[in-house]
């Protein structure tokens, strides 16, 4: 079973947003549950000096002892979203936690726009991990546009892949117009 938990971190808030994930995973029976990008700090920062605060090390993360707990008390899995700090950078993480502690993790390897001014890009790769007998690999939200990336996931034997997201407006151009019809010219807006 695989289970979504979805919500609205309040930026900055960890304390507060860990509280919300520990009550909504309470009585969840999922093999695997994927909460949000940046579900540990909210989304997006105006630069690195608001974000280096919020970073954890992904050796030394209240985060992922959290979850670790959760995960034992029910011999589940979990990936989420955090932000990592690492000699001296943030990025924008994916974990896989389990019973046993962090498994593994992804860093967002293409960032989205206002990303940049915050977060370095990963360049740690794809790859997968093994969740009860199922083959995981790792993305995160953007990186979907990139079908390379999900390709080699699955050349390397992911079976599922978790993408932690948190969808935003933020920067997007409106693909509609005044009236509700969809601009045909919407794909060139998005790349401009």
């Amino acid at each position: 079973k695989i289970g979504f938990a979805q919500f609205a971190p309040r930026l900055g808030d960890k304390a507060r947003n860990l509280r919300k994930m520990e009550r909504m995973l309470g009585g969840t029976r999922a093999d695997l549950i994927v909460l949000p990008e940046l579900c540990t700090t909210g989304y997006l920062f105006r630069d690195r000096e608001e974000c280096l605060p919020q970073a954890e090390s992904l050796t030394e993360s209240a985060s992922i002892a959290a979850w670790t707990e959760a995960c034992r008390g029910r011999n589940s899995y979990l990936v989420a979203g955090l932000l990592e700090h690492a000699a001296g950078s943030c990025y924008n993480t994916a974990v896989l936690v389990g019973p046993e502690g962090l498994i593994g993790s992804y860093r967002k390897a293409h960032l989205f726009g206002p990303e940049k001014r915050w977060s370095e890009p990963g360049r740690s790769g794809f790859s997968v991990f093994e969740v009860h007998g199922v083959r995981v690999g790792l993305l995160i939200c953007y990186v979907l546009r990139f079908p390379e990336a999900a390709r080699t996931l699955t050349l390397r034997g992911a079976q599922l892949i978790a993408v932690p997201t948190t969808w935003t407006d933020i920067d997007k151009p409106n693909p509609f117009d005044e009236q509700g019809r969809p601009i045909a010219n919407y794909l060139a807006l998005a790349h401009a």
